[in-house]
């Protein structure tokens, strides 16, 4: 699930599936010339991701950052 890891603590998860993980990685990329640190989180299917435990989960996404996902509009 983590595709790129936070240099640092993360501040913000970049949730993405798809072609918009690219997208996510460049967002990180711009974060971290802010010195934010981010980390890009590749989320296929909610629903595999929702039977792992929440401890599995929280470490993935991060207890106390900022979460934003990124998916393109569909019709």
């Amino acid at each position: 699930y983590v595709i790129s890891p936070a240099s640092g603590e993360a501040k913000v998860t970049l949730i993405a599936t798809g072609s918009e993980v690219s997208l996510a990685v460049e967002a990180q990329k711009k974060l971290q010339d802010k010195n934010i640190p981010a980390k890009v989180v590749s989320l296929p299917c909610w629903e595999l991701f929702d039977a792992q435990p929440a401890s599995y989960r929280e470490e993935v996404l991060g207890k106390s950052t900022l979460k934003v996902a990124i998916e393109a509009a569909i019709g």
